[in-house]
């Protein structure tokens, strides 16, 4: 008879766990690899959890991709994880393409799979090839899909997505202009971590450049390659480095997978050379394990110039504290949207570029020293850098996902 009860009190259990899984509502993100994907997907996570504060239960958040990269950092943002394999359209011969073939359809097997248990009540799909097996998993299962465009120019992924969202969002006028969405669409921006607008406003940059260990009456050059690095920039860097702290401070996010080696040869130029090793820092990421940006947004402020590439994300960051920006667009990227959102974001005056081929020591020494010698000109790029910027981006396209989500 105890043993009767017990059984009965366990499948109650197991039927309240199902009935609360089934009336709780849950979000599913998906995206590609990079932290271009990753990091916007955290800002609209974080809008939605402020959106949602005073709701008796949290929204259930899930990634559904590969990015195996970043889990640690979707783990700390309360964001579950559900593997899906990932593969890459190539619009040219390469033999990745034997093996990726048969992964998309994999990944497509996986997302149906994943989808039917999480049954989730709206889809973000933040680009990136991964992201297309989520997406039409959830068409099947008749599950309202919002899709984010991060680039001027619109990927194949959001020209096959776009086709099944029941909203697209995108971050340059232009991309709203190449893309005719039968969805409603609108002008957005690029999420951008909370943490750009909100964290240390109250230091000065003389502060925080003597927190990061600077002198605080010397230019502070930041070197920016993206989430995974920029090899270009990197050996610029590293070619050039004795020249470059003759004149600034330099601090340098190579990449995770070239930290080391980078470190190793800075070190090797720079050990007979006295008291000029303090004036350079290296680091891998600089976002921590928390992924919230604090770290990186705090270094960009201490900044005085920011040499980057030109992906949306770095953009909208740079936008979002007002920085004077030099830009290296990457020639290789598809499509050329590098360039393309370069020259859309030096409309406001936020930014000079200087195209990869001219990316030599003598034109950025002189682009350098002529802007950090006109004040007038360095407060005009700040002005042109602010009003480029999208301060509600997050809060708007997770405004429209509760929507949805409530209507679906």
């Amino acid at each position: 008879m105890g043993d009767d009860i017990e059984l009965l009190y366990s499948k109650f259990h197991i039927l309240v766990y199902c009935l609360i899984l089934i009336y709780m509502m849950r979000i599913v993100f998906t995206g590609g690899g990079t932290g271009g994907h990753i990091f916007p997907l955290i800002a609209v996570s974080q809008a939605l959890r402020k959106l949602t504060a005073h709701y008796d239960e949290f929204p259930e958040f899930w990634y559904c991709g590969s990015s195996s990269e970043y889990w640690t950092l979707l783990a700390n943002q309360g964001i579950g994880i559900k593997n899906i394999a990932s593969s890459k359209f190539r619009r040219y011969l390469d033999m990745g393409n034997i093996i990726d073939i048969p992964k998309f359809f994999i990944s497509i097997v996986q997302a149906f799979w994943k989808l039917f248990w999480l049954m989730p009540d709206i889809v973000f799909s933040k680009g990136g090839s991964g992201s297309i097996p989520v997406v039409l998993a959830a068409v099947f299962y008749r599950i309202p899909v919002i899709v984010h465009e991060s680039d001027s120019i619109p990927s194949l992924t959001t020209k096959i997505t776009a086709r099944y969202a029941s909203r697209v969002a995108f971050s340059f006028e232009t991309s709203t202009r190449l893309l005719h969405a039968k969805a409603r669409a609108a002008l957005t921006g690029n999420p951008v971590r909370e943490v750009f607008f909100t964290r240390n406003t109250a230091k000065s940059q003389e502060d925080l450049k003597r927190e990061l260990g600077f002198e605080i009456d010397k230019p502070l050059i930041l070197f920016l390659g993206g989430s995974q690095g920029a090899s270009s920039i990197n050996d610029f860097v590293v070619d050039n480095i004795e020249l470059l702290l003759k004149k600034f401070q330099i601090l340098h996010q190579t990449g995770p997978l070239h930290y080391k080696n980078i470190e190793e040869e800075i070190n090797s130029i720079l050990k007979n050379t006295s008291g000029i090793l303090y004036k350079y820092k290296g680091f891998g990421l600089l976002d921590g394990v928390s992924g919230d940006g604090a770290e990186l947004s705090r270094v960009m402020r201490g900044a005085d110039i920011i040499v980057s590439r030109s992906g949306s994300g770095a953009l909208f960051e740079i936008a979002a504290l007002g920085k004077p920006a030099i830009l290296i667009p990457l020639p290789s990227a598809a499509a050329d949207h590098q360039r393309h959102n370069a020259y859309e974001y030096i409309k406001t005056g936020a930014a000079l570029i200087i195209e990869e081929d001219n990316f030599s020591p003598h034109v950025f020494l002189h682009e350098v020293e002529k802007l950090l010698g006109d004040d007038s000109k360095l407060e005009s790029m700040r002005e042109g850098a602010r009003m480029f910027a999208r301060p509600h981006a997050a809060r708007v396209i997770a405004e429209e996902i509760l929507k949805l989500a409530y209507v679906s």
